[in-house]
């Protein structure tokens, strides 16, 4: 039976049957009524109590991820406060033993030269000496009874001159010896000059390590401030954290265009000097070689960066100690410079033969440069981790958000789709329920007859 034999089934005329069909519909739809009206409520209902549902589970989502990102930059905040605590203590550790190491030897040393100088100038301020006690007898014999006798006065004379010579001589001696100690202490005044110049260059650095010292602990503070109370996530902080995301993604793109430069650089003087038929993943073997080569000299810078302490991508580099920081420093140092000497030196043997020196000088320059310019790629790319997560939580969580709005958006169209969907169903069988209607209105007014007709009745009896 096709559905033409369906619809003419109550007579052969088309329009006919529809009618018929129609009519029937509209009795069944009728007599359907309260069981489609409650159908329709308690599906839009369950539509939008789920897209609620929804919608609240997305929205306890996102406030875990907001969580999650003020912890983040919590965590990043004292992660750079760590940082400049330690390269500040280290700075100050490193001023300490530069200019207060040879303290107690130059303390020692300014102790030995002021005890020589107090000794030497209380030397030189000695008194003269006393006469002996000879003199006394001398004179007391110069002033005996007998003056006029030669021989005694002759033997007076001699005493006096000894006497004279004798004093003469000692005084010669104190004078040599003042002169002397005064020439020490006049050859000891540069040196008195120059312990009062270190002295006072002393005290400044002094004064430098003071103000060093205070600045940690200031830094100490603020980090002990972070750890006790988070920053706030505010909006301005995490448009610096975009701001750095995408600084450092178009510098990631532009180191990626400086590979591709060197790569296009050393690929032809290695097909030349491989001249191997050999692929690596459907690659040429000298364009598979040239990578390798561009990668190592990546890889070593951002090992170079991470053994200064410059980037924390691999944090067991910076636990190493000074000596071994070092040694492991000077190592990827000349490793770096080795693959970019080999890069030139691959330029320079495979050059064509009709090559010129200066367009040799110039490629191998331009490798040299490129190098360089590709060294900070682990700062990038540290860079770009460390603001790219806080960026991805916060495009998740608004993402997030739209959706829980939408799905609210939607249970409120389900529940209003309800409604107009009841409404419309009264619509299709609005004859029926005004008949209904019709017959219920007249219902009512018989017996509101019968009442007042029973009312009058009884109040006449």
């Amino acid at each position: 039976m096709t559905w033409n034999d369906i619809l003419t089934v109550w007579s052969d005329s088309l329009w006919v049957s529809a009618i018929v069909w129609a009519l029937l519909a509209i009795v069944l739809m009728y007599l359907a009524r309260r069981p489609a009206h409650d159908a329709l409520c308690v599906l839009s209902s369950a539509l939008a109590r789920w897209l609620r549902t929804a919608a609240r589970a997305l929205s306890g989502v996102r406030g875990r991820l907001l969580a999650q990102q003020r912890i983040l930059h919590a965590a990043m905040a004292l992660d750079l406060a760590e940082r400049r605590i330690e390269r500040t203590t280290r700075r100050f550790a490193h001023s300490i033993e530069r200019d207060l190491g040879a303290f107690p030897q130059l303390q020692r040393r300014l102790t030995d030269q002021i005890e020589r100088i107090d000794r030497d100038y209380h030397d030189s301020a000695d008194t003269p000496p006393v006469p002996p006690q000879w003199l006394d007898a001398v004179d007391a014999v110069a002033r005996t009874q007998g003056a006029g006798d030669s021989a005694v006065a002759g033997i007076l004379d001699a005493m006096h001159g000894t006497l004279t010579r004798a004093a003469q001589d000692s005084l010669d001696e104190f004078r040599f010896v003042s002169r002397k100690r005064h020439g020490l202490l006049r050859r000891m005044l540069p040196q008195w000059r120059r312990a009062a110049s270190m002295l006072s260059r002393m005290d400044g650095n002094v004064a430098v390590l003071t103000r060093r010292a205070e600045s940690i602990d200031a830094q100490i503070e603020h980090y002990t401030r972070l750890r006790d109370e988070p920053p706030a996530l505010t909006l301005g902080v995490q448009a610096q954290y975009w701001m750095r995301c995408l600084f450092a993604a178009v510098a990631l793109g532009v180191m990626g265009v400086l590979a591709l430069t060197e790569h296009a650089l050393l690929a032809p003087p290695l097909l030349a000097l491989l001249q191997n038929p050999l692929s690596v993943f459907g690659l040429p073997l000298a364009q598979v070689e040239a990578w390798v080569v561009i990668g190592a000299q990546v890889v070593f810078g951002l090992l170079l960066l991470e053994v200064n302490r410059v980037t924390r991508l691999l944090p067991t580099l910076g636990l190493l100690g000074p000596r071994a920081r070092l040694r492991s420093g000077v190592l990827l140092a000349v490793l770096w410079l080795a693959t970019v000497v080999f890069a030139g030196t691959l330029l320079v043997l495979g050059a064509p033969a009709k090559a010129t020196v200066a367009h040799s000088v110039a490629e191998v320059g331009a490798v040299v440069l490129l190098a360089l310019l590709l060294l900070p790629t682990g700062l990038l790319l540290d860079m770009v981790l460390n603001a790219g997560r806080s960026v991805v939580l916060s495009v998740l969580g608004g993402i997030l958000a739209a959706v829980a709005l939408l799905l609210r958006a939607c249970g409120w169209l389900a529940r209003l789709a309800g409604r107009v969907l009841i409404y419309a169903y009264d619509l299709v069988i609005f004859l029926p329920l005004a008949i209904d209607a019709a017959i219920a209105m007249r219902r009512h007014k018989a017996a509101a007859e019968d009442d007042s007709e029973a009312t009058a009745t009884s109040s006449s009896s």
